[in-house]
């Protein structure tokens, strides 16, 4: 009797849950009630594919949304390396003139390490300077006419210390403008 109870109270229960031997007492003594629950077993499996059918469409759905995100975003990586390409570009490493290199930090003096040295060459050190011609174009000796201090004439004096400079002058460069016509004896032009 609690078999029948079960079957007629809860008819969404299913069948695998009930073993063989209830299902055969339930056979012989109630057939409608087993029929109708399998009746309502197969309404239910049949809303259950449609459901799972349903499912699969959104899957699929889902499914191609992912692909064209994964698209937009190949698109966009694609497009964040062409822009950091652009932006790792100056004038030393491509053909964009130098005034161009706006995003560029020019290395100024204060970026560098300071040192304890002054500016310029230091004690010991071989300096290199032009070397004096041994046969310059002119010799010119400047005398000094009259003491800075107290103004007497030095004409007269001797000579106690002297500097030697060399001074090399760029001659200026000549050039000449040539104007030219030229005449067509065509009658097309």
């Amino acid at each position: 009797m609690l078999i029948i109870f079960i079957f007629i109270n809860i008819k969404s229960l299913l069948v695998f849950h009930l073993k063989r031997e209830d299902i055969l007492i339930g056979c012989h003594s109630h057939p409608e009630t087993i029929v109708d629950h399998i009746s309502s077993l197969n309404d239910h499996i049949s809303s259950l594919n449609d459901h799972i059918s349903s499912l699969n469409d959104h899957i699929s759905s889902l499914n191609n949304h992912i692909e064209s995100l994964e698209s937009e975003l190949n698109d966009a990586n694609e497009e964040i390396r062409n822009l950091k390409a652009l932006l790792n570009q100056n004038s030393q490493n491509s053909n964009k003139p130098p005034s161009t290199d706006s995003f560029v930090k020019k290395k100024t003096q204060s970026d560098e390490k300071k040192s304890d040295k002054r500016p310029g060459g230091q004690k010991g050190h071989p300096g290199s300077t032009l070397t004096f011609f041994d046969s310059p174009h002119e010799i010119v000796n400047h005398r000094l006419c009259n003491c800075k201090h107290c103004g007497h004439s030095l004409l007269q004096t001797e000579a106690k210390d002297y500097e030697k400079r060399q001074e090399v002058d760029i001659p200026t460069l000549n050039f000449s403008v040539y104007s030219a016509t030229y005449v067509s004896n065509s009658f097309f032009l």
